[in-house]
């Protein structure tokens, strides 16, 4: 999940995914791609906009990052940064949802991420990460907080 560092949404807790695929460069440094959906969430009411506002965010990302072992117990620290494309758009609904217009914006924007896995075998690892999402000069950002696992071939 994720939450953002606005207090302006109905809840703080949200559902988001992120798919991504990368390479190893060495032992200790690596390269990725990645696919991440925010979902969909509200605003409360803006009064400037005079009703809800509903927002799906979307993003595409590239990153560096280096994964340090921890000894030898299967467990690494990994860090990453580098830019995402994103995508917002906006939906108001006014005079209880009998008018509704539509917005969006794009932009490109850094991101970076910290998390720890564990390897379960050669080909298997399970993990937990922080990342945080940088979306234009407003400030405006996302924290995702979330649980994966990663293949090796």
């Amino acid at each position: 999940g994720y939450r953002s560092d606005h207090d302006d949404f109905v809840a703080d807790t949200h559902s988001s995914w992120t798919l991504s695929g990368g390479r190893m460069l060495g032992n200790y440094f690596f390269v990725s791609a990645s696919y991440n959906d925010f979902g969909s969430f509200a605003y409360r009411n803006i009064p400037a906009l005079a009703g809800p506002t509903f927002v799906r965010i979307q993003s595409i990302g590239a990153a560096a990052g280096v994964r340090l072992p921890v000894f030898s117990t299967g467990f690494s620290l990994n860090v990453t940064a580098g830019p995402h494309r994103w995508d917002r758009s906006f939906e108001v609904r006014r005079n209880s949802g009998t008018e509704s217009f539509g917005v969006s914006e794009r932009g490109t924007d850094l991101w970076y991420s910290a998390g720890v896995t564990y390897a379960v075998s050669s080909h298997l690892s399970v993990g937990a990460s922080w990342a945080r999402y940088k979306f234009n000069d407003s400030g405006s950002r996302l924290t995702q907080r979330g649980l994966g696992v990663q293949l090796f071939f």
